[in-house]
Parts: structure tokens; sequence; C-alpha cells
């Protein structure tokens, strides 16, 4: 059977790791965030991503890719 491999573009990709750098999951975007974890707002996550006032968000590191290709089989 012929494999088809479909190229998706996700614009961001944002990683939590504990203070060990340990990845612990990952996520498509700072609404997908406040839903899963229940959270009121992503403003301190965004401000660990951009390196503003603090490195670090609710006790984890937060790193992001943007503009990512995944190819989905």
């Amino acid at each position: 059977f012929p494999v088809t491999i479909e190229i998706c573009f996700i614009r961001r990709l944002i990683y939590q790791y504990d203070t060990e750098n340990n990845l612990i999951a990952t996520y498509v975007s700072l609404p997908d965030i406040v839903k899963k974890l229940n959270l009121k707002s992503h403003n301190s996550i965004d401000n660990a991503l951009k390196g503003i006032l603090q490195k670090q968000a609710y006790g984890f590191i937060w790193k992001e890719i943007t503009n990512q290709e995944i190819y989905v089989a």
C-alpha cells in the first residue's frame, strides 16, 4: 500500500519544561495551555517566553518554536 504523507504547518509550538529542563508537555497555543492547565490567564507564560520580567511561569520553564513543519502519515 502506498503511504500518503501530509505536511502540516504549525505557527507555534510551546514546550513546558520542569526546572531540571525535562520536557513535560507540548502545546500549540497559549489558549491551549490555559484550557488544559485550567489557568485564568496566559500572560505570565507569554512574558516568560519573551523573557520579560521573568524566565519561568507557574513553576515551569517555557520555550517555543515558531513556523514549524510537521509530517503526518
